[in-house]
């Protein structure tokens, strides 16, 4: 993740771009994946990009599981009932 916030606004929203106009599992699961990374540098960009995606409209069709790297974001994404408590 870059240092300077308008290059990691950039980055991280760069990857939501690409999620929302190809929506594919594929893709949402490596966006998420990168975002989880990237929030171990500064979380508060990549939470809110993550959150982005995991908005019902901005994700694939069907079931759709955080990976593990995505761990920092599950109790937020649960809390809002964003993706499922299971």
């Amino acid at each position: 993740l870059p240092d300077r916030v308008d290059r990691a606004y950039a980055a991280c929203y760069s990857l939501v771009g690409a999620v929302v106009n190809n929506k594919t599992h594929q893709r949402w699961e490596a966006a998420m994946i990168a975002l989880g990374v990237a929030c171990r540098k500064n979380a508060d960009i990549p939470t809110a990009a993550a959150r982005t995606l995991c908005d019902k409209s901005n994700r694939p069709d069907g079931r759709t599981k955080l990976p593990e790297e995505c761990r920092p974001f599950y109790d937020l994404m649960r809390l809002a009932k964003l993706v499922p408590i299971d």
